[in-house]
């Protein structure tokens, strides 16, 4: 496995949510910690490319997009995504997530620790649905063979 520069690489999947992912990039966009954000827009009706900011706070927007698919499918949009990753840490975020600009001062990654949403452990509705959001070192992803949802 190649050698990736440290770093926090944002990967996110999109299909007709580009409201929710405007306020959510605008956030993703203040958090000094991420290096990329790396976007599949899985054949969204009205392309992510049109709420994409002129200004990205010099961060790499990666926009993937994907067309003529009738379904949905989270698993195969968040591989494709990991494969355009270019540094050694992931945040796999929804693309409906807000962040705060210092989740990553209080989520360290150390050894082969990781860090995901549990609905087990909320303490309200909205933390019901953190359970899709991850934050994993690259070379982890890599083997455990990427993501599934029944992990």
């Amino acid at each position: 496995m190649p050698h990736l520069p440290k770093g926090v690489s944002l990967v996110t999947c999109c299909m007709n949510r580009n409201k929710n992912l405007k306020a959510s990039l605008s956030t993703w966009l203040s958090v000094p910690d991420i290096s990329e954000i790396i976007i599949v827009d899985w054949s969204s009706k009205d392309s992510v490319k049109n709420i994409l900011p002129e200004n990205t706070n010099g961060k790499r927007i990666k926009l993937i997009q994907v067309p003529n698919q009738d379904r949905w499918v989270l698993t195969w949009a968040y591989n494709l995504a990991s494969t355009f990753v270019s540094f050694s840490e992931i945040a796999k975020m929804d693309a409906d997530i807000l962040l705060c600009k210092d989740f990553f001062k209080s989520h360290k990654l150390n050894g082969s620790n990781f860090f995901h949403g549990s609905w087990r452990v909320a303490r309200t509705d909205n933390e019901l649905h953190l359970n899709g959001q991850a934050f994993f070192k690259t070379r982890d992803f890599i083997k455990v063979n990427g993501y599934h949802e029944g992990i």
